[in-house]
C-alpha cells in the first residue's frame, strides 16, 4: 500500500485512523469499494474479521451515500493505492489482541520443552532445522521438535495437523508419563491404556517400553492392582529319600461326638503315605504334641521333617519344645495356601469315609475310626503302585474278613519260616522302595503338568523385595471397607527357603 508522492509502506495507527475527512464520496459504488478498502485497513490495527461481514454491516446502517466521519475517512483513503490479494481462510493469520499487548523491555520467557542439555534432542533440531527436505516427517516450531505419525484408524476422520506429535526430551519424559498415569483425570490405569494417552500428544524413541517399566514399577498399582496375567509359581519338589524322614500334620474339626471328641489330629508318612490319627476334645499345643510322641516317635521313628500349617494349635511353645527334644525340624507353609500341605488330600478321603458310614447320626463321627485308618494304610497308593503297609512291613497283611479265609481253613500245626526267607524278602523290600522312588517322580511329573499349566515361572532369592498379599477385614466402625483396601503391602524382604519365604517388612521387624 503506497501514497501517491511517496511509494513507500505506510504505517498505520489508532491516531491516524482518527484523522478529520471534509470531502464526501458521491457514488453508491465508491462506498462499497471504500468499505472493503477500510476493512482491510481496520484488519492492520484491529481483531481478525471477514471483510464481507464489515461490508455486510456498512450496508445494512448505511443504505445511502457516506456522510460525517465514515466520508471525512473515504477521502483521507483516496490518497492510496491498494492491492487487494485474496489469502484463504486457512492461511488467513492476522494479528490478534495478544499480539498488540504492552510492550516491555524485559525478556519474555516462553514455555517449551527444547532440552539444550540433551545432544541428542539439540542435534536433531538442528539436522531439521537446517535439512528440512530429508527430514520429511518432522518439524521445528517455536524451538520445538514435533514428528507425524500416521494413525490409519483415526487420520482419514481427523485433521492430518492432530497426526503431529511433540517430541519429548529425556528430562521431561517421566513429567509426561505422570500426567498419563498417576493424576486423578488419569486413573492409574494399565500399560496399553496409559501408553495410548500419551502417544496421542507425543513421541520419543523407545516410548512403548519406558511407558511399560513406569506402570509396572508404579507403587499404587503394585498395592491395589490384582495381576490378571494368571497365576506365578511353578509346582515345587520335595526330596523324600526314605520312610519317615517327613511327616505332615493337619487338624480337621468335627461336631461334638457322644465321646465329647470334637477334633481329629492327622499325620501323615510322605513316603510311604501311612495315615496316623487320633480324636481329641481340644485343638491344644499338649494334644498336638502328645498325639506326635504316640503316634510317630513311639511308634515308627523319629522324623527329620515336620510339615504344618501356621495354626496356633501346631505353633506354640509345646509343640516347639517336643520337637526341639528329639531333633526335628519344623516347616510351615505360606499363609492362606492350604494346598502346600499334604495332608489336604488325606483330610479329604477320612472325611469321605467317615460321612460314607456315620449315617445320619453326626455325633458318631469318631466310632470307626481304627478301621478307616486300616482301610486306608492297606489300600495301594496310585503314587507308589503299593499299599503303604507293605512298604513298613514287607507284607499286606491279611483283611478282617475274607471268603477265602473262611474257604482255607488253615491246619492247626507248627509253623516255622527259613531266616533265609525272610532276609531275602527284606532285600528285595529295599529294592521295592528304590522303585517306589521312582514312581513318586513320575507321580510328581504327572501332577506339575496340570498343576503349570497356565503358571509362570517366577523366582525370587533371598533379599528380594516384594510385595505381600493382603486379607483385610471390614470394620463398619473405623470405616473401613476391605474392597477399598490394599491387596497388597510391603516392600518385604525374602530372608529364607527355595520354596516358602520368609518376609521381614522394611517398616519393623515382623
Amino acid at each position: 500500500m503506497t501514497g501517491p508522492a511517496q511509494q513507500q509502506p505506510a504505517v498505520a495507527t489508532i491516531e491516524q485512523f482518527k484523522l478529520k475527512l471534509t470531502i464526501c464520496a458521491k457514488k453508491r459504488m465508491q462506498v462499497k469499494i471504500l468499505t472493503i478498502i477500510t476493512s482491510l485497513f481496520l484488519a492492520l490495527v484491529l481483531p481478525p474479521m471477514r471483510s464481507e461481514h464489515l461490508e455486510k454491516t456498512h450496508e445494512n446502517h448505511h443504505q445511502g451515500d457516506p456522510t460525517g466521519r465514515l466520508a471525512r475517512w473515504a477521502l483521507e483513503m483516496q490518497q492510496w493505492e491498494f492491492e487487494i490479494v485474496h489469502r484463504r481462510g486457512k492461511v488467513h493469520e492476522l494479528p490478534d489482541a495478544l499480539s498488540r499487548a504492552y510492550e516491555t523491555n524485559e525478556e519474555v520467557c516462553v514455555a517449551g520443552v527444547s532440552d539444550e542439555s540433551d545432544e541428542e534432542h539439540r542435534r536433531l533440531v538442528e539436522d531439521v532445522t537446517q535439512n528440512p527436505q530429508r527430514w520429511q516427517n518432522w518439524r521445528v516450531e517455536g524451538g520445538n521438535l514435533y514428528h507425524y505419525r500416521y494413525d490409519p484408524l483415526l487420520d482419514p476422520i481427523t485433521d492430518c495437523e492432530e497426526g503431529w506429535k511433540l517430541v519429548v526430551p529425556p528430562a521431561q519424559r517421566e513429567r509426561v508419563m505422570r500426567d498419563a498415569h498417576d493424576i486423578t483425570s488419569a486413573g492409574h490405569l494399565g500399560i496399553e491404556k496409559t501408553f495410548d494417552r500419551v502417544k496421542r500428544e507425543y513421541y520419543w524413541r523407545g516410548m512403548y517400553h519406558d511407558v511399560h517399566e513406569y506402570v509396572r514399577s508404579c507403587d499404587t498399582c503394585q498395592r491395589y492392582k490384582i495381576d490378571q496375567t494368571g497365576p506365578r509359581g511353578l509346582m515345587g519338589r520335595r526330596v523324600i529319600e526314605r520312610p519317615w524322614s517327613v511327616i505332615a500334620c493337619d487338624l480337621m474339626e468335627f461336631p461334638l461326638s457322644k465321646s465329647q471328641n470334637k477334633y481329629l489330629i492327622v499325620f501323615v508318612d510322605l513316603f510311604t503315605r501311612w495315615v496316623e490319627f487320633k480324636p481329641v476334645r481340644r485343638a491344644t499345643g499338649k494334644a498336638v504334641a502328645s498325639a506326635l510322641e504316640e503316634l510317630v516317635l513311639f511308634r515308627w521313628e523319629t522324623p527329620d521333617f515336620l510339615i504344618c500349617d501356621n495354626g496356633k494349635e501346631q505353633v506354640n511353645k509345646d509343640v516347639t519344645a517336643v520337637l526341639d527334644a528329639y531333633g526335628i525340624r519344623q516347616v510351615t507353609t505360606a499363609p492362606y495356601t492350604p494346598r502346600m500341605n499334604p495332608t489336604e488330600r488325606a483330610n479329604r478321603t477320612i472325611k469321605t469315609m467317615i460321612a460314607s458310614y456315620v449315617g445320619a447320626n453326626h455325633r458318631d463321627w469318631d466310632k470307626h475310626l481304627h478301621e478307616l485308618r486300616h482301610a486306608m494304610n492297606t489300600a495301594v497308593q496310585s503314587s507308589t503302585r503299593v499299599s503303604p503297609a507293605f512298604l513298613n512291613y514287607g507284607r499286606h497283611p491279611r483283611p478282617v474278613k475274607s471268603l477265602r479265609r473262611e474257604v482255607e481253613a488253615p491246619a492247626v500245626e507248627y509253623w516255622e519260616m527259613d531266616e533265609t526267607v525272610w532276609l531275602d524278602r527284606i532285600l528285595r523290600l529295599d529294592a521295592i522302595r528304590d522303585l517306589v522312588k521312582l514312581h513318586l517322580d513320575k507321580a510328581h511329573a504327572k501332577q506339575a503338568r496340570y498343576y503349570n499349566r497356565g503358571r509362570k515361572d517366577v523366582r525370587f532369592t533371598e533379599g528380594d523385595l516384594v510385595m505381600r498379599r493382603t486379607h483385610h477385614l471390614s470394620v463398619g466402625a473405623d470405616g473401613f471397607n476391605k474392597k477399598l483396601g490394599e491387596r497388597y503391602e510391603g516392600p518385604s524382604q525374602s530372608v529364607e527357603s527355595p520354596l516358602t519365604f520368609r518376609l521381614r517388612s522394611r517398616d519393623a521387624e515382623r
